[in-house]
């Protein structure tokens, strides 16, 4: 099943690519190269992505006084009851798809050509930050701490499309609506430790590599469309310097 999810996650992006073609400034490749290195090309998509990594290494280094104890307790205590259900269902693709499909209706209704870039950021975002995920999955293989059959436990990939969707609504739409997405988003990873799905170290890791893709990505599309221009234009009495720009 894992497999399958997995080569999805391939042949969508192909198709997302493909689909959604790179501006004339930027070879095909080219930004396929660049949206997948983006968190490391960003500063601060790199300060939260190793940041967060790092701090997860250091939780699975000491997880027997850390990580181990607190996963026991948080399902001993269930805080979040039958509602951690929502977080598994906002932990999903459907808020990204949601948005994506809100984003496309709007930009067709209303001619708005920059709804459709939006949904372009999102939907990169998520396919990328997945992408990682996957592959850190099925390589490091960690037992879930509710079955150590299953070997997907880190990181978490509920984490990542929920962060990845709040950093990107943040960085789009400005904190009004993206601290609601971020509670949303803390909240999904919250709920997966109490379903016995996953570790904090697995939820962070997650939640970093979510993040970092959201915020470089958004950050690299508005940095294309930024534009400042100097022009130095004859009076009578020389030349006026202006400066022009737009976002």
């Amino acid at each position: 099943m894992r497999k399958n999810v997995f080569t999805l996650f391939f042949i969508m992006i192909f198709v997302c690519l493909n689909v959604f073609a790179q501006t004339e400034e930027e070879t095909f490749w080219a930004g396929v190269k660049n949206d997948f290195l983006a968190p490391i090309n960003n500063l601060t998509g790199e300060k939260i992505l190793f940041g967060g990594l790092g701090l997860s290494a250091g939780l699975v280094a000491t997880r027997e006084v850390t990580s181990y104890p607190l996963q026991e307790e948080t399902v001993k205590k269930r805080p979040m009851g039958s509602a951690c259900k929502y977080g598994d269902l906002a932990g999903q693709i459907y808020p990204a798809v949601l948005y994506v499909v809100g984003m496309e209706a709007y930009s067709y209704f209303a001619a708005d050509p920059e709804a459709h870039e939006f949904a372009k950021v999102m939907l990169k975002s998520t396919l990328y930050s997945s992408l990682v995920t996957e592959v850190l999955k099925e390589t490091i293989r960690e037992p879930r701490p509710g079955d150590q059959n299953d070997k997907a436990s880190f990181p978490s990939a509920h984490a990542t499309r929920a962060f990845a969707f709040a950093a990107t609504v943040n960085e789009l739409h400005g904190s009004s609506w993206g601290i609601p997405a971020y509670i949303m988003a803390t909240g999904v990873a919250y709920s997966r430790m109490n379903d016995n799905r996953h570790y904090v170290h697995d939820v962070l890791a997650g939640a970093a590599i979510g993040a970092s893709y959201g915020i470089s990505i958004a950050q690299r599309y508005k940095n294309k469309t930024s534009n400042t221009d100097f022009a130095a234009i004859p009076t009578n009495d020389g030349l006026a310097l202006t400066l022009r720009y737009s976002f």
